[in-house]
């Protein structure tokens, strides 16, 4: 049978910070729990900070239009309200990742796919605009370089009929390997 993984979240608002317990578990087992702190500054997230040790703490940086353009050792550029790259200066794990749009009209409410694509954070993909990354623009590709990574991934979307997004499909392709794919579903209340 297939293999089940839930990651769930609880998370505690306070006007300075936000307190989250998060529990992985895999077929019904908690496999681990750990818990952070978002500390925010003006409404936007400046760091994430884990209660033990074994966490990485991360910090944010933003422009003078709250736009992220920090995220620990991620570099992320802007034009207007077009995601345009994230880039680390992590020596060792150094990459690029390029985005190109088209025509595509921007969605209502945001894209989800940008804001994993840079961060990854659950508390972010469900409220972008806490680490200024509330855009409506949707990408049509992302590319990963260096070469040797060489990763490209395709999006098609479909748009409910208010105009949000309700699924992306990501298609990626990487020399060496088949094609894969991932659909996501979602649904806005």
């Amino acid at each position: 049978s297939p293999t089940t993984q839930i990651e769930s979240y609880n998370y505690v608002w306070n006007s300075q910070s936000i307190d989250v317990m998060a529990t992985s578990s895999i077929n019904g087992i908690v496999e681990e729990q750990y818990e952070y702190t978002y500390r925010l500054s003006e409404g936007l997230i400046s760091s994430k900070n884990y209660s033990n040790s074994t966490g990485h703490s991360f910090s944010f940086g933003y422009d003078s239009s709250n736009r992220l353009t920090r995220f620990d050792d991620l570099m992320i550029s802007w034009d207007d309200d077009k995601l345009t790259s994230i880039e680390t200066d992590d020596e060792e794990y150094w990459y690029h990742k390029l985005f190109t749009f088209g025509t595509n009209p921007a969605a209502k409410g945001y894209s989800p796919l940008v804001t994993f694509s840079v961060t990854g954070e659950a508390l972010i993909l469900t409220h972008p605009e806490l680490a200024g990354l509330k855009t409506s623009q949707i990408p049509l590709t992302e590319i990963t370089l260096p070469n040797e990574l060489n990763i490209l991934k395709n999006f098609e979307y479909e748009l409910d009929e208010d105009g949000y997004i309700s699924k992306i499909e990501e298609i990626t392709t990487q020399p060496g390997t088949e094609p894969w794919s991932f659909v996501y579903t979602i649904v806005w209340e």
